[in-house]
C-alpha cells in the first residue's frame, strides 16, 4: 500500500483522488479502512467514495460519458498504454450488461471521467524562456570578467591572468 501511496505522491499531493466503494471496507490486517490507510500516507483523497454526478455507482451514465468524450475528441489515451488498450478491447456486454471482469484501468477511466468536477488545476510559476548567459539574456555581459582590468602592452610589467588553470 505505501508504495502506491508513494507513486501517487509523486504525482503530487495537490491532486484529488476519487475512490470506489469498496475503500471503506476494513483491511483484515490492520482493522483499518483501506481509504483511511491512504489518507494517513498523505493522500488527498476526496471526501467519499465514488458518486456519478447524478449520485449512485452505476456504471452505464460513466460508459456513456468516455463514449462521448471520446467521439468529441475530450477524452485521449496515450498509444504506449498497451495495458489500456488490451482492456478496452475485451471490455464487453453480455445480455446487455456490462460485464465485470478484468475492468480495473476501464474503472479508473470512468471515475477519472465522472470526476472532471473535483478537478483542480495547480497554479505553476512561469518558467525562464531564457538560459542564464544566453545571447537572448539581456543582462548577461560576456566580457564582464576583463572590465576593469588594464592591460599594457610593456615588456617589462608582469601581466596577471585573468583566469587560473
Amino acid at each position: 500500500m505505501l508504495q502506491h501511496a508513494e507513486a501517487i505522491k509523486h504525482r503530487g499531493t495537490w491532486i484529488p483522488v476519487a475512490w470506489p466503494h469498496d475503500g471503506s471496507i476494513h483491511d483484515k490486517g490492520s482493522g483499518h479502512a483501506l481509504a483511511d490507510q491512504y489518507r494517513r500516507a498523505g493522500i488527498n483523497f476526496l471526501g467519499s467514495h465514488f458518486l456519478n454526478p447524478e449520485g449512485g455507482i452505476a456504471v452505464e451514465p460513466g460508459i456513456m460519458a468516455m463514449i462521448t468524450r471520446f467521439q468529441t475528441g475530450r477524452l485521449k489515451v496515450f498509444d504506449h498504454l498497451q495495458d489500456w488498450f488490451k482492456e478496452y478491447r475485451i471490455y464487453h456486454r453480455k445480455d446487455g450488461k456490462i460485464v465485470r471482469k478484468n475492468d480495473d484501468l476501464m474503472s479508473a477511466t470512468r471515475y477519472a471521467v465522472q470526476s472532471l468536477r473535483y478537478a483542480t488545476v495547480r497554479t505553476w510559476r512561469p518558467r525562464v524562456m531564457v538560459a542564464e548567459g544566453s545571447i537572448r539574456d539581456a543582462s548577461f555581459d560576456p566580457f564582464s570578467f576583463w572590465k576593469g582590468h588594464e592591460h599594457s602592452d610593456s615588456a617589462s610589467e608582469t601581466r596577471e591572468r585573468p583566469y587560473s588553470i
